[in-house]
């Protein structure tokens, strides 16, 4: 059943506890943004974004919460367990650290959601280790796209909050990414050629459902205006990429850091599929 997307703030020992945990997002030059010094569409649009932010990365708490489950099932070894145990406080706290921004550009944009169907279900006829497989992909195949491209809009970013709220993301994207590469290394020799030609369709079909985000953006920024009329400059301020640097950076990723990896482990996607999503 779909609400509005709101979070709550326990404080008290929950937060003490969490704050010992995740210290930084506490020191993030908060109150430094100043909506005002942008126009009023584009401030709307990056509380859009922001909002969209804290929702994807809900999901992927709720992913991980998942895949720890999925790896006692099939017995991974307990240390790769024990690098992925922390990664649901990650999310939360990139949660947090969306939803403050968004409120310092004058608070979230209201939009439902229903956290019973955020995340594709997995087939209960299918046999553990299948099912683990596909939450694995995915979840290696996301978080490489997030970390390129939170890196790049850290990068092109200069207001100094939402650069060191970008830099603390892709910080812990970079962890979270090494863990599905981990876990296809050890299970190599669980996977035959049968499944692993199964896998390889799941991650063209993750594949191609990340094209359609950045097919929908082909705008080209001139003089430094991109189309609507708004600065580069204040785009990359307030936290995310021009539509030309995006879609660059994209493909530039699925070419370089995502296929390449899966064919390093017999996960060989169609060329002719994959050349018609990266034109």
């Amino acid at each position: 059943m779909k609400a509005p997307f709101e979070i709550e703030w326990l404080g008290g020992v929950a937060e003490k506890h969490f704050r010992r945990l995740r210290p930084a997002t506490a020191a993030l030059p908060w109150g430094t943004l100043e909506p005002e010094r942008y126009p009023a569409r584009l401030v709307e649009r990056a509380r859009n974004t922001w909002t969209q932010i804290a929702i994807s990365e809900y999901r992927a708490a709720m992913s991980f919460a998942e895949m720890l489950r999925l790896l006692l099932e099939v017995r991974a070894p307990l240390d790769l367990v024990g690098m992925a145990g922390d990664f649901v406080a990650d999310e939360v706290s990139h949660v947090e650290i969306a939803s403050r921004i968004a409120m310092e550009l004058g608070g979230g944009v209201s939009i439902d959601i229903d956290t019973s169907a955020m995340l594709e279900p997995l087939s209960n006829e299918a046999h553990p280790l299948q099912r683990t497989n596909d939450r694995m992909l995915v979840t290696a195949i996301h978080e490489t796209f997030s970390e390129s491209n939170a890196i790049g809009t850290m990068r092109a970013s200069r207001h100094p909050l939402l650069r060191s709220a970008l830099e603390q993301i892709a910080r812990d994207e970079a962890r979270h990414t090494r863990i599905g590469w981990l876990y296809f290394d050890w299970a190599t020799e669980l996977i035959d050629d049968g499944e692993r030609a199964r896998l390889a369709g799941v991650a063209l079909g993750c594949i191609e459902e990340l094209a359609t985000v950045w097919q929908a953006r082909t705008s080209v920024a001139k003089e430094g205006v991109t189309s609507e009329g708004f600065l580069v400059e204040h785009v990359h301020e307030l936290g995310f990429l021009d539509s030309e640097s995006f879609v660059a950076r994209s493909r530039a990723c699925i070419a370089r850091d995502i296929v390449p990896p899966l064919a390093e482990r017999g996960i060989v996607v169609d060329a002719t599929r994959l050349a018609g999503v990266l034109r």
